[in-house]
């Protein structure tokens, strides 16, 4: 797909969102153009619309810009080979870089040959034409859970998850004619965010829109009838006075900013947050982390920056040099990682002949890590080599605890006779332990005060030993950490063992060993208990986590399959970003949830008005050009500023409910005063006169409204509404103004 037509599907997407907003804004302008042969200052309403509707796309295409622009810096690009490779099976993969270069998705081609490591999502239908250890995880295709090894000569599916191991693959189908993209025009698999702030503003404006047309119709016949017949007024010209009635009943129910304002702040935080290097990939992601209540967070590359060292590698064997080789063969024929490249560098330093005269196993011979097994290895004719966590490759307990307590990472060299790698065997020797460090974030402290300041609750979760996790929690400033150890949790669906769960996860805050589908369990037991959970991560363990929490963020470095569900990424993997996202979250939903209100509370004022006036069959009390005047000061103006300033009050379920409970009295006493005064005044003074009256008494319970909703009143939110409050004043006494607007006293 061109980068043409990628902008202009976003544009058109942008278009899509904004329908209800558009259609308002459209049959504004057609009374409008209805008015300008009658009444032109009544048209200026639909200045107002044109400006709010300019403004509004405007901010959203110039976000969308921004994030495009920023989005380049973490896209996952396709290893494709630009030479090809004779013997696979002797090649020398740690120098494959010089053999591959990176493209773009839409620039891969049938026939390519590309690299697959653990952690890709595969981006297009193929056939392998080497693999070393792969495992794949179709999950997203097929629904099952299992992982699936894949052999030379075997078919792989794009959209599926590289789980462990590497591979060459020859391409076979792209784009439409993938299988992804087959299965993605039957049934999607992308779980979309739930907004409230949305979901609020489209149901009202769902219900608006439709309604609108009747109830115009209703009071342009009303109104029609007030005058006379409709004979009488279509030949004496009065028809243009029903129509300019009738219009400002109906300008009155649009509520023609909200969306847009809407959209406004969710593009505005868009923009603030990319500058940031963060990239809101759905825009209510901002809303969301906003309602989150619960962040669990992955040690590595979370609390931690991802980076490990080997301290020292502790030989059990009286010839290191055995037990040296091995490890060098195991971190020479596997698939690289960051625990891996940390070994390799170690030894390259301290055994670097050793390390050199090392042989690659065979493909045969070599197990790929992978965050289920949490080992890797190779095997000879006689014995397995194991390389990972002590708990899972030895059979005997090995006293670690004061590496653990220290926040060390430990891992264990075990020769296993069995070749079965029967973990019961009872026949694993201990050869080494590898002793690594992790190093913390410096701002890894000061994020997670900030979180308990603002009422979100810390958990971290880790496939690491519990011990080390909870040292690394502590350092890193998690209050009361307390520690569960995954191996012990319910492993089964009934109901006692979910109820089992959400205790468990209800009195700890720090998991260690956790399997890919156990911080799936946890996420779905702290959702049963009620909260509104965020998932950190970046690698492909995360992912089933990660899709499973009400929202997702990973790290720009993380695994491309991570990000690619992921709502939110991390450009620059900076953990210190969260609290920017949270800020822009409940300042976009505690200030749009005030800003509603004002809106709804015209809208329900002028739908009780037009009532009102129907049954009583009395003349609108208002024209277009007053509505203008009570909105632009009470609503329109005031809104806009009301809508940006930073809010930290925590977002509580019920958006729509709250709002609606305010604006429906608010905007009965409105209808009220408004219908009542002129009512009142219409018995003794002429109409023009009674519908200023009208006016003032609109103003003063706006007034009155904004009052109430800028609490409280800081010194800007004071000063804005006595500068507004002047100059609603001020209108009543220029000339120029209130000839204008048609307000007369005498």
């Amino acid at each position: 797909m061109s980068q043409l037509t990628k902008t202009s599907r976003s544009y058109i997407s942008i278009l899509k969102s904004n329908v209800f907003t558009l259609f308002n804004g459209l049959l504004a302008i057609c009374f409008c153009l209805v008015m300008l042969a009658s009444s032109p200052q009544d048209s200026l309403f639909a200045i107002v619309v044109f400006i709010n509707m300019i403004i509004g796309i405007t901010v959203e295409v110039k976000a969308k810009k921004a994030l495009d622009k920023l989005s380049i810096l973490v896209v996952s690009k396709v290893r494709v080979l630009k030479s090809n490779i004779e013997n696979f099976e002797s090649f020398d993969f740690g120098k494959i870089d010089n053999f591959l270069e990176k493209r773009d998705l839409e620039d891969v081609l049938v026939g390519d040959a590309i690299y697959l490591l653990s952690g890709d999502q595969i981006p297009a239908d193929g056939k392998l034409i080497f693999s070393k250890g792969l495992e794949v995880d179709e999950s997203m295709l097929t629904g099952e859970s299992d992982t699936v090894k894949k052999q030379k000569n075997d078919s792989v599916l794009s959209g599926s998850i590289v789980i462990a191991g590497s591979a060459i693959c020859r391409v076979e189908a792209v784009g439409d004619n993938s299988y992804a993209q087959k299965i993605t025009k039957v049934a999607k698999t992308y779980k979309p965010i739930k907004s409230d702030l949305v979901d609020g503003v489209n149901q009202i404006l769902k219900y608006i829109s439709f309604g609108i047309l009747p109830v115009a119709m209703l009071l342009l016949f009303s109104q029609a009838r007030e005058l006379g017949s409709f004979t009488e007024i279509f030949y004496n010209g009065e028809w243009k006075v029903a129509i300019v009635q009738a219009t400002a009943g109906i300008v009155g129910m649009i509520p023609e900013g909200l969306v847009l304002l809407t959209s406004f702040n969710f593009a505005l935080a868009a923009i603030i947050l990319a500058r940031k290097k963060v990239i809101i990939q759905e825009p209510p992601a901002v809303e969301a982390l906003a309602r989150v209540d619960t962040l669990c967070l992955d040690k590595t590359g979370t609390l931690t920056d991802g980076s490990i060292v080997v301290d020292n590698i502790i030989n059990f064997e009286v010839d290191d040099s055995k037990t040296v080789e091995m490890l060098s063969k195991i971190v020479k024929s596997t698939t690289k990682n960051a625990t891996s490249s940390a070994i390799e560098k170690y030894l390259v330093k301290n055994y670097s002949k050793v390390f050199e005269a090392a042989e690659i196993v065979e493909e045969n011979n070599v197990i790929e890590f992978s965050s289920i097994r949490k080992y890797s290895g190779i095997k000879d004719k006689k014995n397995q080599y194991l390389l990972g966590a002590p708990e899972y490759v030895l059979d005997k307990k090995v006293d670690l605890e004061k590496y653990l307590e220290s926040g060390k990472r430990v891992l264990a060299l075990s020769c296993n006779k069995d070749l079965s790698c029967n973990k019961k065997s009872g026949d694993k020797k201990l050869l080494a332990l590898i002793i690594c460090s992790e190093n913390i974030r410096s701002d890894a402290r000061k994020t997670l005060d900030y979180f308990y300041s603002q009422g979100v609750n810390p958990i971290i979760i880790s496939g690491d030993n519990p011990k080390s996790v909870q040292a690394i929690s502590d350092m890193a400033g998690l209050k009361n950490a307390k520690c569960f150890d995954a191996g012990n949790l319910p492993d089964s669906d009934s109901e006692n063992a979910k109820l089992q769960l959400q205790k468990i996860v209800s009195e700890y805050n720090v998991f260690g060993r956790v399997l890919p589908e156990q911080k799936k369990a946890l996420v779905q037991a702290l959702q049963a208990n009620g909260g509104v959970i965020a998932m950190t991560g970046d690698g492909v363990n995360d992912v089933l986590a990660l899709k499973e929490s009400d929202l997702s963020i990973v790290m720009g470095n993380g695994a491309p399959a991570a990000k690619s569900i992921s709502h939110i990424v991390l450009a620059d993997s900076r953990f210190s970003h969260l609290p920017s996202v949270l800020g822009q979250g409940r300042r976009v939903m505690a200030n749009m949830e005030r800003v509603s209100s004002l809106f709804l509370t015209k809208t329900f004022s002028s739908i009780l008005l037009v009532l009102a006036t129907v049954i009583a069959m009395e003349s609108y009390p208002l024209l277009p050009r007053h509505l203008t005047v009570i909105s632009a000061l009470t609503i329109g103006i005031p809104s806009f500023f009301l809508a940006l300033p930073p809010n930290n009050s925590k977002y509580e379920k019920g958006f729509l409910k709250r709002v609606i409970r305010f604006s429906f009295p608010a905007g009965a006493i409105l209808a009220v005063s408004i219908f009542i005064t002129f009512t009142i005044a219409g018995v003794y003074l002429p109409k023009e006169i009674a519908s200023t009256y009208a006016v003032i008494a609109g103003l003063v319970i706006s007034f009155g409204v904004l009052i109430i909703k800028s609490r409280p009143l800081k010194s800007w939110r004071a000063v804005l509404i006595i500068a507004l409050a002047i100059l609603a004043v001020s209108i009543f006494f220029i000339p120029v103004a209130y000839g204008f607007f048609q307000l007369v006293f005498i």
